[in-house]
């Protein structure tokens, strides 16, 4: 007879240590179960103390998962898929229609910004729905949306070709955000504005999946403008920025929602205005969607809904 190891742990752990794995991101992960980065990280000290193991270890920027951690994340998922299943059925009335999953593809900040709406989404009941958070990848996401692989997106975008529909959610003001005690502070303008010089001499944290910074709307924005910034470090995802500028002179060009999404960030972390030779310092955040989808009601519902939230910001 084998021996009952679920009795000796919190089954509500391991959908917090898929995700983890999966993300290899604490604030990553707490995004896709929809839990702030203080209760998933107290999982994952948890997870540690209840595995002997550290689930997840530093190797250089990044987070990686641990060997005993990969040697499970297969089984792990189709275990927690076959469970689910099982929970699903059971909780089906007769006639109740079929759960359904959208997906939204968005930069890390508009995923935070919107987790109120995208966690009323998933209050709702006719139909059962469940919304799956993937990361934004500007490079591979109209692919991603033909095949049906991601039903929204939400960002910047440049021209659409037309089988693809667009709508403005939300306004987003593009800031500098630096150390409160930075050198940089005593020099601001009264009206809380970046020098020119100061944005161009200081060396920039730059936030973005990649190491391919040139990809990211930002940079090509300052392409446009004929700015060249000095790169000093390029981080994964936004929750190492706090550690990062705090102690250092790196500044960070991001968005107001950007900062109120960072932990701790307006305890530590402080905000200039762009130069006025940038010119125009605020932009729309957009929803794509797929003309394939465009008379879908669940997800018209969805669209709508974060329409409805993006007027409350």
């Amino acid at each position: 007879m084998k021996p009952s190891y679920l009795r000796s742990i919190d089954l509500n752990l391991l959908p917090i240590l898929d995700a983890l794995i999966t993300e290899r991101s604490v604030t990553k992960a707490g995004l896709k179960i929809f839990l702030t980065q203080s209760a998933t990280s107290t999982a994952l000290r948890r997870l540690r103390e209840t595995f002997s193991d550290p689930i997840l270890v530093r190797q250089g920027q990044a987070m990686v998962p641990s060997p005993k951690a990969l040697q499970i994340s297969k089984e792990l998922r189709a275990a927690l898929s076959e469970l689910n299943d099982i929970v699903g059925a059971l909780k089906k009335k007769d006639g109740q229609p079929q759960g359904r999953t959208v997906t939204i593809s968005a930069p890390e900040h508009v995923h935070l910004t919107l987790a109120d709406a995208v966690r009323n989404l998933m209050l709702n009941d006719d139909p059962p729905l469940y919304v799956g958070m993937q990361t934004f990848n500007r490079k591979n996401i109209l692919q991603l949306m033909e095949r049906g692989e991601a039903d929204l997106a939400l960002g910047t975008f440049d021209k659409l070709a037309p089988p693809f529909h667009r709508q403005p959610i939300y306004e987003e003001e593009m800031i500098v955000i630096l150390r409160k005690d930075h050198p940089i502070m005593a020099a601001a303008s009264e009206h809380d504005r970046i020098s020119m010089a100061d944005f161009t001499s200081y060396p920039h944290m730059v936030v973005a999946d990649t190491d391919n910074i040139e990809d990211a709307s930002i940079s090509r924005w300052l392409a446009r403008k004929a700015v060249v910034r000095k790169v000093g470090a390029i981080v994964g995802h936004i929750s190492m920025a706090v550690d990062i500028l705090r102690n250092t002179d790196l500044i960070c060009l991001g968005s107001v929602r950007s900062l109120q999404a960072i932990p701790n960030g307006e305890t530590y972390l402080s905000s200039l205005r762009l130069p006025e030779a940038l010119g125009q310092d605020r932009y729309q955040v957009e929803m794509i969607w797929h003309d394939d989808t465009d008379n879908d009601p669940v997800l018209d519902m969805v669209r709508q809904t974060l329409i409805d939230f993006g007027k409350t910001l």
